[in-house]
């Protein structure tokens, strides 16, 4: 006899309800142990994986310091919790459930008439709450914080410039210049080094190289000042800049300022606030405002909708991950990370593409969005199904 049916014997019924309790003590402690793991797996790798690509030259040139650092992964936390829970909850499921069923305890569960769906309501309620934080971060919190985030880098780009000026590279974040610097100094603000090449209409008019060079910053007109000292130029007539005659050869300025515009480099580091960094009653609020004056507000609509279903996909991956990890019987961790990650992409993947009609209003979209939680929940309810008849 198994041995929480052993603990609750005695009368049938009490007997039958205590070991339903002793069960689900030990699946729901199981499953918030795993769960603990696998969330901090993948938000630890979702984290680095977002964070890098934002600021892998800062740390390349040690730009921030460790202050900065945790406040940029303290901002960008809630917005990778948005997508690893629900990835970590799957995960977990197949780990959990895969081992009790490899070790038989499923089997002995039902021996003593213990149902599936039984075992399955500690888990469910696990997903629920999930589902009501995941709704919560994606309508109120990561809107907020990713904006911050994105607002960080202007504070650096406005502060001090000087930390996106790449050594060795030639930059084009500017409108009608590309700047080349040997190398810097953060801690005085000096270059060494530089090369400014002006261009109009893809021809080189004016070609600079100094040995040092100042930055300075307007904040309020979103300009950087940098000031060229004994600087040689090479100018052509904008006109006929390919006339040799009228080429000024190895001119030399003491010194020589330059303003450039810091817009498109902000904008290049989406300082400007968009729809998706609003709370959802932010947007819900335009959307009526916008339906007021004959604007149907479809892409407002499939924002809102999408956070909701993303939010739900707490439910739509543990339905799918009861069966699966029962089919499996397999306890290794690896196989259950696996599978979590190979679905989690064909679920975000076809979230993705159903994001893709919002320009299509007449198609519905925000009702289009729902379809990859139907999906889900169809395949994982009907396997479930499957599985309790077996």
């Amino acid at each position: 006899m198994p041995w929480f049916c052993v603990r609750a014997s005695g009368n049938e019924a009490a007997g039958r309800a205590s070991a339903v309790k002793i069960l689900h003590r030990y699946i729901l402690s199981s499953h918030l142990a795993s769960l603990g793991m696998t969330l901090a797996v993948f938000t630890f790798v979702l984290l680095l994986g977002n964070i890098m690509k934002d600021i892998i030259a800062l740390l390349a040139n040690r730009n921030v310091d460790i202050l900065t650092l945790v406040q940029f992964f303290l901002l960008l936390m809630p917005f990778v919790l948005s997508f690893s829970m629900p990835m970590a909850l799957m995960a977990a499921t197949l780990l959990v459930v895969g081992r009790f069923s490899a070790d038989h305890e499923l089997t002995a569960s039902r021996s003593c008439g213990i149902s599936l769906f039984e075992l399955s309501l500690p888990l469910c309620g696990v997903a629920a709450a999930l589902c009501f934080v995941c709704l919560f971060i994606n309508c109120y919190v990561a809107p907020k914080t990713k904006y911050l985030f994105n607002r960080a880098f202007v504070d650096i780009a406005l502060n001090n410039p000087i930390a996106l000026l790449e050594e060795g590279q030639f930059i084009k974040d500017f409108q009608d210049m590309v700047i080349f610097i040997n190398k810097r100094d953060l801690r005085t603000k000096t270059l060494k080094g530089v090369r400014i090449m002006r261009l109009q209409n893809n021809e080189l008019t004016e070609d600079f190289y100094a040995h040092k060079a100042t930055v300075t910053t307007d904040p309020e007109r979103m300009i950087m000042k940098l000031t060229l000292y004994d600087a040689q130029y090479d100018q052509r007539d904008p006109q006929d800049p390919s006339n040799m005659t009228k080429r000024k050869w190895n001119a030399t300025v003491a010194e020589y300022p330059l303003e450039l515009d810091l817009q498109k480099m902000i904008d290049q580091r989406r300082a400007v606030r968009e729809m998706h960094h609003y709370s959802s009653m932010e947007i819900w609020r335009q959307a009526q405002e916008l339906k007021a004056r004959g604007t149907h507000p479809t892409p407002m609509l499939v924002e809102l909708h999408r956070r909701i279903a993303l939010s739900l996909a707490c439910l739509a991956f543990l339905l799918v991950a009861i069966p699966l990890g029962i089919r499996t019987h397999r306890t290794e961790t690896s196989i259950g990370i696996l599978m979590s990650l190979v679905l989690a992409v064909l679920y975000y993947f076809l979230i993705i593409f159903a994001e893709s009609f919002k320009k299509h209003p007449q198609l519905y979209p925000e009702f289009i969005i729902w379809i990859p939680n139907l999906i889900f929940q169809a395949i994982g309810s009907y396997l479930l199904w499957r599985q309790h008849r077996v």
